[in-house]
């Protein structure tokens, strides 16, 4: 069961009077909650659009370089809208 986390909380740094999403650690959280949503079942993929609706994501550019930088690490699959997890990306803690 996926517990409830507070991307918004566990990711913003504060820089002075502006604050900056992380996005590595962005990239690692939506693919463990991908993990966790699945089961870490092999070849079962998530709409983007749910994965938001989960982490309650309100930054949608902070969130596509999220993913991106998953798929560049190779954890993550993207296609259509979807992702999937890929081996590598069943390690990713």
């Amino acid at each position: 069961m996926m517990s409830e986390q507070n991307p918004d909380r566990a990711l913003d740094r504060d820089e002075g009077d502006r604050t900056e999403i992380d996005v590595g650690a962005l990239a690692r959280l939506i693919t463990r909650t991908i993990w966790d949503y699945t089961g870490g079942l092999p070849g079962r993929w998530v709409l983007l659009l749910t994965l938001q609706e989960i982490l309650s994501l309100r930054d949608d550019a902070a969130t596509a370089v999220a993913v991106q930088v998953a798929v560049d690490q190779a954890w993550l699959e993207e296609f259509g809208g979807s992702l999937r997890l890929t081996h590598a990306g069943r390690s990713v803690t």
